[in-house]
């Protein structure tokens, strides 16, 4: 229980104001209402108490008592549900502002923690972590308090009524609370690790297979799908325990107060005779009518509280959130980007990646960055983004806007204009500037009449397609400084030169720096930067460093590099 009262305060300062002031009165409101069964138990014991010389119990006498009984619990029962499903829409709107927190550090943690995290993090944190922790864990906990308040105050008015009959049935509750708890908490608990553990392995498994789907279909694997019926059975049979055990504890209500009515009237009859025992058993009754099925419900809760308490940690993960600020002055106007003595190192690496990086990008150049495999070049490109913070040496740059072609451009079930705006409401698309993307991107030839509101399927566009799309997502954006990652790395020639001639088409308005393994894609460049082994070996014009750097020259030898006339 430690471990769930921390994860309950560190889950309730994710709370907004508003949201920790609806948990207490929720909480105070329930304890509150817990009033009305003290005050319906006192009259159900005056109604059937005898008198103290022996005369008889005169029930008929008691009807409008009884009838006010009713009333109060039905008034209790009603006050709660309305204060539970007013108080469960409030927390809802909390899970969701928890979410959406969780969701804006994700997409601005530092790309040093994210090249390690999968796309179940961010399932786990904007949608099942913050589920668990609001609705599974904090309504529960104050539940639990709420039940236990009630319980108390009922074995209070129980204690002043029937001083025996409260002892007896406090230390025979407290008991059948303390057995089911031992019995199932750790059960639940194992459980609710197992749901979290093959939780992520499925979706998983879900998100690779449909990102394979098309490579799947020409090599089909022969263990995928029983890899994820294992995981889905395993994952179904541990859901299936956290309902079995949570509901465990009803099935043996009825037995409980039985037994818990025959030890009160035996031991109430051993001590103070048949009339006492009836009061007892009655008092007993009306006192166990509402102790059991709160005993019940507080046991249940707990079992939940274990199960969920995994699920509610995936809320509270920790990230280093990216900083965007430069670390040296202004530069002059000249310079769109100015690296100084920049290492890098990756936290699971042994080496640096990149060490003692100078470099100067001066305003509507294009630039073509070229090495080897592993030479550096991509992570050069990421520093530059100010994805990764270098630990050695500065990064500098205008305030300009900068945009950025992966290699593989991904198109979101959008349509064709929120595709370049990269924006999931069709008001926020600036429609001037997606046509002007369009146009300079050169689309308008390749649309196939993919335009207006009908969502794109990505499978049905050609890798040229995709890469336009890219490319106008950049511009859309109008920046001054555009990065490409080997965007034409799988295109065959002929669109490979029509995506190079929208390029070109920037050259002198944008700054670019593409990087390319296909040399034929940046031949034209105004200076190439030569990347081997973390370090810059040279930079200068194409025709200069194939004299100047002998690795350029070999590959030209070895056929790997394909030249323009």
């Amino acid at each position: 229980m430690r471990e769930i009262w921390r994860i309950f305060g560190e889950g309730r300062a994710m709370l907004s104001s508003s949201g920790k002031r609806v948990l207490y009165l929720y909480g105070l409101g329930l304890i509150l209402l817990a009033g009305l069964d003290g005050v319906a138990l006192y009259f159900v014991s005056r109604v059937f108490s005898t008198s103290a010389n022996g005369e008889s119990i005169e029930i008929s006498s008691g009807g409008p008592i009884l009838l006010l009984v009713v009333v109060l619990f039905t008034l209790r029962t009603v006050f709660s549900t309305l204060i539970s499903w007013a108080s469960v829409k409030r927390f809802a709107l909390e899970e969701v502002r928890i979410g959406s927190t969780n969701f804006e550090t994700l997409m601005n943690t530092s790309w040093n923690e994210r090249v390690d995290a999968s796309v179940t993090d961010l399932y786990n944190g904007v949608d099942r972590g913050p589920t668990n922790m609001v609705q599974g864990l904090l309504i529960n906990v104050v539940t639990i308090v709420a039940e236990a308040a009630t319980a108390i105050l009922i074995l209070g008015a129980l204690l002043l009524l029937q001083p025996t009959t409260a002892l007896i049935a406090a230390v025979y509750f407290g008991v059948v609370a303390v057995v089911q708890h031992k019995l199932l908490s750790q059960s639940s608990s194992r459980a609710g690790e197992t749901v979290v553990t093959h939780t992520n392995h499925v979706y998983e498994t879900l998100s690779d297979s449909f990102s394979l789907s098309k490579l799947l279909s020409v090599s089909p694997s022969h263990s995928l799908t029983s890899h994820l019926t294992d995981h889905r059975r395993s994952l179904a049979l541990a859901r299936g325990r956290v309902i079995f055990l949570g509901m465990l504890p009803r099935y043996f209500m009825e037995l409980i107060l039985a037994m818990g009515l025959a030890i009160i009237a035996g031991g109430t009859y051993a001590l103070a005779g048949t009339e006492a025992a009836v009061s007892a058993v009655t008092v007993f009754a009306a006192a166990g009518f509402r102790l059991l099925p709160i005993v019940n419900r507080i046991q249940g809760l707990i079992l939940q509280l274990f199960s969920t308490a995994p699920g509610a940690r995936l809320a509270m993960l920790p990230h280093e959130e990216i900083s965007r600020t430069s670390d040296a002055v202004a530069i002059n106007d000249s310079h769109a980007l100015v690296l100084e003595n920049v290492s890098f190192q990756y936290p699971t690496s042994a080496h640096k990646v990149l060490s003692n990086i100078n470099l100067t990008l001066t305003t509507g150049m294009q630039y073509a960055v070229v090495g080897p495999s592993g030479a550096g070049k991509t992570t050069l490109v990421d520093i530059c983004l100010g994805l990764l913070t270098p630990q050695e040496g500065t990064v500098s740059s205008t305030s300009t806007p900068i945009a950025y072609v992966p290699q593989e451009t991904h198109i979101a079930r959008l349509s064709l204009e929120q595709n370049i705006a990269l924006e999931w409401s069709p008001e926020a698309v600036d429609e001037t500037a997606v046509n002007k993307a369009i146009s300079t991107a050169q689309l308008l030839n390749v649309l196939d009449g993919r335009s207006g509101t009908e969502s794109l399927s990505e499978q049905a566009l050609s890798g040229g397609q995709k890469q336009r799309i890219g490319l106008a997502r950049a511009i859309y954006r109008n920046p001054s400084l555009l990065f490409l990652d080997e965007v034409t790395s799988a295109l065959d020639a002929e669109t490979e030169h029509a995506v190079m001639s929208s390029i070109e088409s920037l050259r002198g308005t944008i700054t670019v720096v593409i990087v390319a393994h296909r040399l034929s894609t940046v031949q034209h460049a105004d200076q190439v930067i030569y990347v081997d082994k973390g370090q810059i070996l040279g930079v200068g014009t194409f025709d200069e460093l194939r004299k100047s750097i002998p690795q350029l020259q070999r590959q030209i030898e070895l056929g790997t590099l394909d030249l323009l006339d």
